[in-house]
Order: C-alpha cells, then sequence, then structure tokens
C-alpha cells in the first residue's frame, strides 16, 4: 500500500485528519507553558508551605504536556488503496499503534451527537477489521471540529466497497450530505431518526402535522424537523395547561416530572422525575434515489 497522504482533495491538498483540533492546539499551549513556568517556580523557589501541592500539581501537568507533546500530528489519511489511522484506544499510556487498512476492510461508519457545556459536535466512528483470522476490528473517530470532515466523509463513501454500511444521527441534515456527497454518493446512507416519518400519515400525530403544514405553512415542506418541532410544541403545551394559572417556571418543571405517559397521537412519550428521555423509538430511513429519504 502506497503512502496513506497521496490522495488529494479537490483543493489539490492531501485528506489529513489532525489529532488536535484547533481549540486543543490551544489547550495544548496552555498546558506546556504552565508546567513550564511551575517548573522553574519550583526549581528556584525556597521550599516552603505549599510546595507539595505544587509537586502533585506539577506531576498532572507535566502527564499532560507529555500526551500533547507526544501526540502523532496526523490521526487519520487516505491512501491511494486504503486508509492509515492512529489507534487512540491507548493514547493516556502514550501507546498510538498505526494501522494501514484497504478500503474494503471498512466494517461501519456510524454518527452520534456530543454535547459538552461549552459545545456540540457530531463524531463519526469508523469500525475496520485489522485481521481476517482471529477476526479483529479497531475503530477510529473524526468529528465535524475538524475543517476536513466534509471531504473525509466524501471520500469515504466514494471509497469504500458497497457492504460498508455507513450509519448517521439526525443531527446530521439531509440537505447538507447531499451538497457535500451527492446524489449518487449518499444514496444508501442510514439516517437514525428521532420523530416519526412525518410524509406518511399512518399516525394520528403525523396526519394532525400534515393538517396544520398545510392550513399555516402550505409553501414549507414537510421535514423531520418540523416535525419535532411540534412534538416538542405539542408537549410544551400540555406542560404549560397542567402548570396551571400564573406559570413560573417551577410549576412547568413540576408538571413535566409529573406528566407521566402522554398521547400525542399514536406516539407515547413518558417523563418522570427520573425519566426525562421522553420517547423511546427511534425511526431509520435511508437515502434514496434523487435524495429522497426513505423508510
Amino acid at each position: 500500500m502506497q503512502p496513506a497522504t497521496e490522495i488529494e482533495t479537490e483543493s489539490g491538498v492531501p485528506l489529513e485528519i489532525e489529532s488536535l483540533t484547533a481549540s486543543q492546539h490551544g489547550s495544548a499551549v496552555v498546558v506546556v507553558g504552565a508546567s513550564s513556568a511551575l517548573f522553574a517556580f519550583l526549581a528556584f523557589s525556597q521550599p516552603g508551605p505549599g510546595h507539595e501541592s505544587g509537586y502533585a500539581l506539577s506531576v498532572v501537568l507535566l502527564w499532560w504536556m507529555v500526551y500533547y507533546i507526544s501526540l502523532p500530528g496526523v490521526m487519520v489519511a487516505f491512501g491511494p488503496d486504503g486508509i492509515e489511522f492512529v489507534d487512540m484506544s491507548w493514547a493516556i499510556f502514550f501507546r498510538y499503534p498505526r494501522y494501514r487498512v484497504a478500503f474494503r476492510d471498512v466494517v461501519e461508519v456510524g454518527s452520534r451527537l456530543v454535547q459538552r457545556r461549552s459545545s456540540r459536535y457530531i463524531k463519526t466512528q469508523v469500525k475496520v477489521k485489522i485481521s481476517e483470522v482471529p477476526l479483529e476490528t479497531r475503530t477510529f473517530s473524526v468529528t465535524n471540529q475538524n475543517p476536513a470532515y466534509d471531504e473525509f466523509l466524501k471520500q469515504l463513501k466514494g471509497s469504500t466497497d458497497a457492504g460498508a454500511q455507513i450509519y448517521l444521527m439526525s443531527i446530521v441534515p439531509p440537505a447538507d450530505l447531499l451538497k457535500t456527497l451527492g446524489d449518487a454518493k449518499a444514496r444508501g446512507i442510514v439516517i437514525a431518526q428521532a420523530v416519526p416519518y412525518p410524509y406518511s400519515a399512518t399516525l394520528p400525530l403525523v396526519l394532525e402535522y400534515q393538517r396544520l403544514m398545510k392550513q399555516h405553512a402550505p409553501n414549507e415542506p414537510l421535514s423531520f424537523s418540523s416535525l419535532e418541532g411540534f412534538v416538542v410544541g405539542k408537549i410544551t403545551v400540555t406542560a404549560l395547561k397542567r402548570a396551571g394559572p400564573k406559570v413560573t417556571r417551577e410549576k412547568v418543571l413540576k408538571a413535566l416530572n409529573n406528566m407521566g405517559e402522554l398521547d400525542l397521537g399514536g406516539v407515547y412519550v413518558n417523563y418522570s422525575p427520573k425519566g426525562r428521555n421522553g420517547w423511546g423509538g427511534v425511526d431509520l430511513t435511508v437515502i434514496g434515489a434523487n435524495g429522497k429519504l426513505l423508510r
């Protein structure tokens, strides 16, 4: 297999996924700077109260400094006949085994939404097999925080065998996929949906949604996003009604916590102090010909 950086994007730049995002690069600089400053302070100051805590903190900072410095620059790179990637499973122990696999060895591709306090992003995991007998697999991840993410999906979909199924979460807009990959390459991608299929009135909820969309927004297309908003609206209105007069935040929260099972029209949600997931169902759709979502 040729060096994994030979495939180039449309802009002529080799397709490489770096190990650190821009924000992580900033964190690395801060950690290295703080480590250096703390080590210098401890080395040239007289021992006294608080030095023990300083030594403990210096050990933690030293670990992070070594971690950032030892990380390989490129985590994933596309080659002419496969993918080269770094296995980050044991990264905390400074172990970074590197593998090269053919595109036919891609077993599964799945995406999910990751929510943090200060950010949210899409994480795509790619599972590949590194040996046939015994069967061994490894997984590497790429997030949409990386500028090469869209091109990565495009190359992956265009290069892997038909047997490598790609699964995505509903947070990934189908329109963006079609724009990035094109109709032909996007075809066959499975997208998990958080609400029922909005284009077929097989449920009272969907029938009501379609009727109200036709009445109040006749020029707007039906979509999973607008149906999800409709569901949220129905739950919110119910909570407001149950909160009683002089609605407050506390009353609405109490109404939601005590809501129990609620029939939205063939779709049941359930809220309690210990259960806030609402609907536990998942609908699967497939991108078909001309970019249409099929059930």
